[in-house]
């Protein structure tokens, strides 16, 4: 028998390699993320719930030509920073796989009160090393915000935060790059929707 056992920080989990995702994956990755966010509301006027944003994310990563696995992990991104003790329970019932990707699209827990642009830097910084999959879901992430952002920010916050926010998305779609040219091209789509917003993005660093 399986118990969830707590997670004080981030750590993936020992668990034994588990060759799924099993039947009907995608299914029960949205099922479980609408459990996981039930009750909880975006920041932004309309307070859509909160798992509008996670269908939206694999509802991108679909459309990039994801596979079930991606498209389950799409779903679960955000799940476990709300919830620390849920990623044993995704590595036993999805597989390694799909486990692997919630962990590693997971920020630790010390990025939680970061400054907002040195934090999506750290998060840029550690998709270097993740893999294709990982990459692909937190482009899709990064593009479903920067939308939110221009269609309906939240509304408490400045101007400053969200300029900030676009900067690290832009960062971290950076690092990203070359994984879907479909999101490629969806992220600018949105990044130059944006910029007629908040005004011209600087670089943050010469190339």
């Amino acid at each position: 028998m399986f118990f969830v056992v707590s997670v004080s920080g981030l750590v993936e989990p020992a668990i034994p390699a588990v060759a799924r995702p099993p039947v009907n994956v995608v299914h029960r990755a949205l099922l479980l993320a609408r459990q996981v966010h039930a009750g909880e509301r975006r920041k932004n006027a309309a307070q859509d719930p909160y798992d509008t944003h996670t269908t939206e994310v694999a509802t991108l990563v679909a459309m990039a030509g994801g596979t079930e696995a991606e498209i389950a992990s799409a779903h679960l991104h955000d799940s476990v920073e709300s919830n620390r003790d849920l990623l044993p329970y995704i590595f036993h019932e999805f597989g390694s796989e799909i486990g692997r990707n919630v962990y590693g699209l997971t920020d630790p827990p010390e990025f939680k009160d970061l400054p907002t642009l040195e934090r999506k830097g750290l998060q840029a910084a550690r998709l270097l090393s993740k893999s294709r999959s990982i990459k692909l879901v937190k482009l899709a992430d990064v593009t479903s915000n920067t939308r939110s952002l221009v269609a309906d920010p939240p509304v408490s916050w400045s101007n400053e935060k969200c300029f900030h926010t676009l900067l690290g998305a832009r960062l971290i779609a950076e690092v990203a790059q070359g994984e879907s040219s479909f999101l490629d091209r969806e992220f600018a789509r949105m990044l130059a929707q944006a910029a007629q917003v908040y005004g011209p993005l600087p670089r943050l660093y010469n190339n």
